[in-house]
């Protein structure tokens, strides 16, 4: 992981775009960690089992963003290229 980070900092420098995904990626994931970490400690929250995410919630939560992004960045490309195209004419 150590040796990724340099990567995955230097892909993130280039597209900036992707900076709030990679973090909601974090957050889903640290969810699902604290999740995980109070059903194997037995706590409660206000009385209520804590249940850890399941591994399908997490793969959807995350196929749910990264479909979300492509369709904004693909609406976004679409806009700048109709907004340049009608200062021509």
């Amino acid at each position: 992981m150590i040796w990724l980070s340099d990567r995955v900092a230097a892909f993130l420098q280039k597209n900036r775009m992707y900076e709030v995904l990679a973090l909601f990626v974090l957050f889903v994931v640290g969810i699902m960690l604290v999740t995980e970490g109070g059903h194997l400690g037995r706590l409660a929250f206000f009385g209520h089992e804590i249940y850890p995410m399941t591994k399908a919630t997490f793969y959807f939560v995350i196929a749910v963003l990264v479909l979300t992004d492509v369709v904004q960045g693909r609406y976004q490309h679409k806009l700048s290229r109709g907004a340049g195209g009608s200062h021509a004419a």
